[in-house]
């Protein structure tokens, strides 16, 4: 009997872990690099995978299929031209997100292009370590985009994933520690997948 009512309190006290949720990226525009593309893809997933979030490529007729959300993802040339240093936009319609996301690889290449960037992890002046580096900003850009549309909020936070500049040196660090929601983003996640999405 003590042993049964361990076990019950044991299970009742492990995390909840979400039901999956899963959305359909749909790449449009310029052509991404595959090597830069499934590093970007890689980099956001470990991301979003913390909150129950499955992200994939997926061919416009495939997305959305069995209940996914479906994003479209537009690789924009040039640079956001209300902000040069923009890395990606989510389109708002009356206070409510639009499926699409831009991205601009080259205000990601202008990043990179830094003399006092400080590589760590591969030799920066290779073309595949530069490809892993292009990779991850626009993953962890993409993120911060998909988060925005998640949240349904144009809002950012002081720190975390939805912080609205993080420091060049985290944004091509390995480590990806810098990027988890904040607890008040985090509940507010929670508080949309609960409501169904028109």
């Amino acid at each position: 009997m003590t042993s049964t009512i361990a076990i019950v309190v044991w299970l009742c006290l492990l995390p909840l872990v979400p039901s999956q949720l899963r959305v359909d990226l749909v790449l449009a525009g310029r052509p991404m690099k595959p090597r830069v593309a499934a590093t970007a893809i890689r980099e956001a997933s470990r991301i979003w995978s913390a909150y129950g979030v499955d992200l994939r490529w997926a061919d416009p007729g495939e997305a959305g299929d069995g209940g996914a959300l479906a994003l479209s993802i537009t690789l924009v040339g040039g640079s956001d031209p209300g902000d040069l240093q923009t890395l990606g936009v989510t389109q708002f319609v009356e206070g409510r997100p639009l499926p699409s996301i831009r991205l601009f690889p080259d205000a990601v290449a202008a990043l990179l292009s830094s003399e006092m960037l400080v590589v760590r992890d591969c030799i920066r002046s290779s073309v595949s370590c530069q490809d892993v580096l292009a990779g991850r900003v626009l993953g962890r850009a993409l993120a911060h985009e998909i988060g925005h549309y998640l949240l349904a909020s144009r809002g950012h936070s002081r720190k975390g994933l939805m912080q609205p500049r993080p420091l060049t040196e985290s944004l091509i660090e390995a480590d990806a520690r810098d990027f988890r929601l904040s607890p008040d983003d985090a509940s507010r996640l929670a508080s949309q997948r609960a409501m169904p999405r028109r």
